[in-house]
């Protein structure tokens, strides 16, 4: 399926190109938040450990289900198996040969891309975490809409401008106390954003 983007600014840079990470400019590569999908999984208990592909790149990397950590309760264990396709995000270390590894990973939806001055983020739509409509923020702007897959739904990104994370919100036509979300926030938005649709 072609990828639909969501251009928040008046452009965004083109020398990159479907990464589906985080990029950045100044900060080491090790510390680099990147999206990937896990491509196989081997859930033997004397193995637990799997391979994920960045979006549009071809080198597989390394992870554990030991190396599992929920940004707000880093000890918690994981209650899902890692299956083949689910999402995550990672940062990477260099493993046993020299090879990458996943130094600490999460599910994509349970961490917020965060958007920081100066640098360019891309981001697929099915990595930004879900929040209620109820729980939009006073500092919460309007980023760009898409039609969901629900008959009469629709969604609405908002950026968190207190923190740089973006966050998905599902708006329900005609349903009483679900309809699009009042965004307080007016902009402007961020130069240096793009979402796109897988």
């Amino acid at each position: 399926m072609a990828a639909i983007y969501c251009y928040i600014a008046e452009s965004f840079l083109g020398s990159i190109r479907g990464t589906g990470r985080q990029t950045t400019t100044n900060q080491d590569k090790e510390s680099e938040m990147r999206y990937g999908t896990i491509v196989r999984f081997d859930d033997r208990t004397d193995k637990r450990f799997g391979f994920v592909r960045v979006t549009g790149e071809v080198e597989q990397i390394f992870f554990h289900e030991n190396d599992y950590r929920h940004p707000e309760a880093p000890r918690a264990r994981s209650m899902k198996v890692p299956m083949k396709d689910d999402r995550i995000a990672f940062t990477v270390a260099n493993g046993h040969g020299g090879r990458q590894k996943a130094k600490r990973w999460a599910y994509a939806t349970e961490v917020p891309p965060r958007f920081k001055k100066g640098e360019e983020l891309i981001v697929d739509l099915e990595d930004i975490p879900w929040i209620n409509p109820h729980s939009v923020q006073a500092d919460d702007c309007y980023a760009c809409d898409f039609n969901s897959e629900n008959y009469g739904n629709w969604i609405v990104v908002v950026f968190r401008e207190s923190t740089g994370e973006l966050f998905r919100v599902e708006c329900h036509e005609g349903e009483t106390g679900s309809e699009q979300p009042e965004i307080p926030g007016k902009g402007p938005i961020p130069t240096g954003i793009s979402i796109r649709r897988r």
